[in-house]
């Protein structure tokens, strides 16, 4: 599961580095899509099966990644 979604993101990124102002779509689908991911596996974690501290990692590492990637997303080109 993790290895596609990871996959799917480097592809959409390859894509959106071709015209990074055109693409700010595609960013922006991937960080609400990693937030979203994020609220999942917490609220699996505590709701659901507690299927170890490894699921909460993951998550943290997920949201850093999302955070970062929300704090770097290039400015819309000013007309």
């Amino acid at each position: 599961m993790y290895g596609i979604f990871q996959l799917s993101w480097a592809i959409l990124f390859f894509f959106a580095l071709k015209d990074i102002q055109q693409n700010l779509a595609i960013i922006n689908a991937a960080i609400i899509t990693g937030a979203l991911v994020v609220v999942f596996l917490v609220v699996y974690q505590f709701v659901g099966v507690k299927s170890g501290w490894y699921l909460l990692l993951g998550a943290a590492l997920l949201l850093s990644y999302t955070v970062l990637l929300f704090l770097c997303k290039p400015k819309p080109a000013q007309p």
